[in-house]
């Protein structure tokens, strides 16, 4: 089936003849491992086949055989992700089809290839693909960008984000694992290199760190001069977001690798340290986290000391070039 191998969608010998529904739920995939001019050229090629255009000939076809085409297309075009299809692609594959999609649709593209435009007025800028994200707290157009900084690409714009390089595998969700330092050790150690999410109670900020290195219990600091910590804002929008990397000046205490604490950035930069109190005869734990600015550059948030409503780590894995 196609959701175990994305990749059926180029090559299934029965494609042609798939129905509307079928197609349109292939589309709306975040994890369709193709470059996204390849799922415009399948799609057409496919609503051709369905309507019987020869697709190798459009500059044979009628007026009435793009407005036929158009109006199979209509359902299929709003989860095209044009805005991840490179200029010269989009001249040379998605231009002469112009006819096909909607006219503001059509005119914002051409502001952003020709201009570079890119915040849309009457169109709304789709997730790239090639990112599989279990998070209950952020989402890929996030991850896009969490990525660019581990990669230092600091003039990232998400529209030219086409395929993020990392896996993002999820280690822990504290409302799923529970809150306990513990956990956190039992769970993250020995991972390598690892990235922390997390929602403060009450505001609804999104804030997070990255280890490079990954926690292992050792007692020790870790060096590190590629560890950041950054603030996501209330998640909507990720040109409003604040990246704070590691002074290098304190590069030696980038990290505290305690196992008696949970993740701890800096001194306290953005710091889990597990308290628990007593009530009805039960442990409960508060959890406080503490975000004093010391070692990093930056301060991410107002609020010093928060709860928070959930927490994740994840694993990350660099991929594997894709090769076409």
């Amino acid at each position: 089936m196609v959701s175990d191998d994305p990749q059926k969608f180029r090559r299934h010998g029965r494609f042609m003849q798939w129905p509307d529904n079928l197609v349109i739920g292939i589309l709306k995939r975040d994890d369709l491992h193709l470059e996204e001019i390849d799922v415009w050229n399948i799609l057409i090629k496919w609503g051709t086949a369905q309507i019987k255009l020869p697709f190798n000939n459009p500059n044979d076809w009628t007026s009435d055989d793009f407005s036929k085409l158009a109006l199979k297309l209509k359902d299929c075009i709003p989860y095209i992700r044009f805005y991840h299809i490179s200029g010269a692609d989009f001249f040379n594959h998605v231009r002469p089809f112009k006819i096909l999609l909607p006219k503001d649709l059509y005119n914002e593209l051409l502001n952003y290839h020709q201009f570079k435009i890119d915040k849309p007025q009457f169109t709304t800028i789709l997730s790239p693909r090639g990112i599989v994200l279990d998070s209950k707290l952020f989402g890929t157009r996030h991850a896009a960008l969490i990525a660019s900084w581990i990669d230092r690409q600091e003039n990232f714009n998400p529209v030219t984000c086409h395929l993020v390089p990392y896996q993002f595998n999820l280690l822990l969700r504290g409302s799923r694992d529970n809150f306990k330092c513990s956990t956190f050790h039992r769970l993250c150690d020995n991972q390598g290199p690892a990235l922390i999410v997390l929602k403060v109670k009450g505001t609804g900020e999104l804030l997070g760190g990255y280890n490079p290195n990954g926690w292992n219990s050792t007692g020790d600091w870790i060096e590190s001069t590629e560890s950041f910590i950054f603030s996501l804002g209330d998640g909507k929008d990720p040109h409003h977001s604040i990246l704070s990397r590691i002074k290098y000046s304190n590069f030696k205490c980038a990290i505290d690798d305690s196992p008696c604490i949970g993740p701890c950035f800096g001194t306290s930069d953005l710091a889990m340290v597990e308290s628990s109190r007593v009530a009805n005869g039960k442990f409960i734990y508060d959890l406080p986290w503490s975000c004093i600015q010391n070692c990093y550059e930056r301060t991410i948030t107002s609020t010093t000391n928060f709860a928070i409503e959930d927490y994740e780590v994840f694993k990350l894995i660099q991929k594997t070039p894709r090769t076409t």
